[in-house]
């Protein structure tokens, strides 16, 4: 389908590559957050909001390391870029990636000094993603919120007395914000860059279906 065969040559394929891969995020997630965002019940919808952007940090975390999910992953057996357990990926993702790193630590929320303003990635994980994924609730003090004023501009997380608050709509714009810093990454020309559009590369074949041909392709090496 595509002629990408080196990661390293930023050609037109990458281009075309790059772009059918931003119009499928905007289309299959962004927009319809959007519509659900302008158009729906602020009684309910918020859940809806934060469980599709808790789906769509799994997925700039894979891409960005390139992992594949496999439910019999099996460490001495399979490649190193499958995986079986998602929660090491997502919370690294969470503390190490911008914009995210700004408010995650790697901390238990109890060991976080309040005046730092940072949140427990690992927290994060499993009582909004998984709880909102597996048993359609947040969990213990997680609330899912709309920010008065401005829904464009400051933290995507807060705390009110015991509370940890989500603002759905400013976090859907740092999600925005990442896969733009993200499409650039991927057409920048550095090592850094060359590294990402491999992880890319494998993580779209896998997407469309590509079986993993290592003499080809690069990206199928390990």
């Amino acid at each position: 389908m595509f002629l990408y065969y080196s990661y390293a040559e930023n050609t037109e394929d990458w281009k075309i590559v790059i772009s059918l891969f931003e119009e499928r995020i905007n289309n299959k997630f962004i927009d319809p957050l959007n519509l659900l965002i302008n158009c729906g019940n602020d009684e309910g919808s918020g859940f809806s909001v934060v469980a599709i952007e808790c789906l769509l940090i799994e997925l700039f975390a894979a891409f960005r390391k390139g992992a594949i999910y496999n439910n019999r992953y099996c460490e001495e057996n399979d490649p190193p870029y499958q995986f079986k357990d998602c929660q090491d990926l997502y919370t690294n993702f969470l503390t190490t990636v911008a914009p995210f790193n700004s408010q995650f630590s790697n901390l238990k929320q109890g060991q976080i000094k309040r005046e730092d303003n940072l949140f427990s990635a690992l927290e994060f994980y499993t009582d909004v993603r998984c709880g909102l994924l597996h048993e359609g609730k947040t969990k213990k003090n997680w609330t899912i919120n709309k920010k008065p004023g401005s829904e464009k501009i400051g933290d995507f997380l807060g705390k009110d007395g015991n509370k940890l608050k989500i603002y759905r709509t400013i976090f859907l714009r740092r999600l925005e914000n990442y896969l733009t810093a993200y499409i650039l990454e991927l057409k920048g020309t550095g090592e850094q860059n060359e590294n990402l559009r491999r992880n890319f590369a494998r993580k779209m074949d896998n997407l469309y279906g590509f079986s993993p041909n290592k003499a080809l392709f690069e990206w199928w090496r390990y």
